[in-house]
């Protein structure tokens, strides 16, 4: 088994969620970014409550900051769906976040109109895999931006 296949296992994305939770950081936004050809950008534990279940779902995201916000990026690879921790967002917009191995709690928002479109295009420049992975799901969704503010 390749390493990369490794890190993406049941296993790995868990392993993952600890380092982030417990040292800040993410090994498999590392690669990511690597492979991509991109700085590695900061990343977030972010955890929501599912819901069907109710039950706290966590997520190793990627964050970017725009201006004064915090913003993570529903891209699930260029999926035709969206991931579903953005759909419990959806659901119940309170959450919670490990950043730097600090808990905060969030309200998160969903950018849309002329404020998506600024912060979609900045950070198409900095990361333009997204652009990528939203042609990948053309005429099927828009990959959301969400907006993360401290409580």
């Amino acid at each position: 088994m390749a390493l990369f296949d490794l890190m993406i296992s049941p296993q790995g994305l868990a392993l993952d969620r600890h380092l982030v939770r417990y040292t800040g950081h993410s090994l498999i936004n590392r690669v990511f970014a690597r492979k991509a050809g991109i700085a590695a950008q900061p990343a977030l534990l972010l955890r929501t409550k599912g819901r069907k279940t109710g039950l706290w779902r966590d997520a190793v995201l990627p964050w970017f900051r725009d201006g004064g916000s915090r913003i993570v990026v529903g891209s699930n690879g260029g999926q035709a769906s969206d991931p579903r921790w953005v759909d419990n967002l959806r659901d119940d917009p309170e959450a919670e976040i490990f950043v730097d191995r600090t808990l905060q709690f969030v309200h998160s928002r969903f950018l849309d109109g002329e404020q998506y479109d600024a912060a979609w295009q900045r950070l198409c420049q900095t990361v333009p895999t997204y652009a990528v992975y939203q042609s990948n799901c053309e005429g099927q969704r828009e990959i959301p931006l969400i907006v993360l503010d401290t409580v």
